[in-house]
């Protein structure tokens, strides 16, 4: 609760978020099965958090806030975390990012692979793309930022932006995301260059 308390939201603003911190409601139970899973299956835990229909992003932000309270470090609780956070009207990037950040890198911990790690992915886009009212490019930066930080394979990446591609051909919101996908390749593909240039000269 410590980030409500320093979040700049009004009275009514904090109001809801405690509320929705302290609801029991059917999200609040379906994150509490998230966090009592002893072995996480993305896919499955994933798909009930999406059988609740809300897409209130205070609830989502108290839901997993309280959960995360004692497991800080669960990557599906953190994905809540971050998608309650990016329906905001003003996300706080910060949060989003850092969110992004810990739940990648906590994937071996977790024994979650590829496959899980690409569904996780795609499941926090999908749940941005619910809300989609403006180009969401920063939100899209932290989710391929975080992924290219903990060196996860860069195919599901790839397939990821592909699609991304697709959304921009068919929605003008989407084009300055097109850009920011060809300049993260060029990077990805400078450094490759560099690491091998390194290696034959080594």
């Amino acid at each position: 609760m410590q980030q409500l308390t320093s979040s700049g939201l009004d009275g009514k603003q904090v109001k809801a978020r405690l509320n929705a911190y302290l609801s029991s409601g059917p999200l609040a139970t379906a994150m509490e099965e998230v966090a009592e899973s002893q072995q996480l299956d993305v896919y499955k835990l994933t798909t009930l958090l999406n059988t609740v229909g809300t897409e209130d992003p205070d609830l989502w932000i108290g839901a997993s806030a309280r959960q995360l309270e004692a497991y800080p470090d669960n990557p599906i609780l953190l994905s809540a975390r971050v998608i309650g956070e990016g329906w905001r009207a003003e996300p706080d990037m910060s949060i989003i990012e850092s969110a992004l950040n810990t739940a990648f890198k906590v994937l071996d911990q977790y024994q979650l692979g590829t496959d899980q790690a690409a569904s996780l992915l795609n499941w926090i886009t999908a749940k941005f793309d619910q809300q989609t009212k403006e180009s969401i490019s920063p939100k899209y930066d932290a989710l391929a930022n975080a992924w290219q930080q903990n060196d996860l394979p860069e195919a599901p990446l790839l397939k990821w932006e592909s699609e991304i591609l697709a959304q921009g051909l068919r929605n003008p919101a989407w084009l300055k995301q097109l850009s920011r996908i060809r300049e993260r390749r060029m990077q990805r593909t400078l450094k490759s260059l560099t690491n091998e240039l390194e290696r034959l000269s080594a």
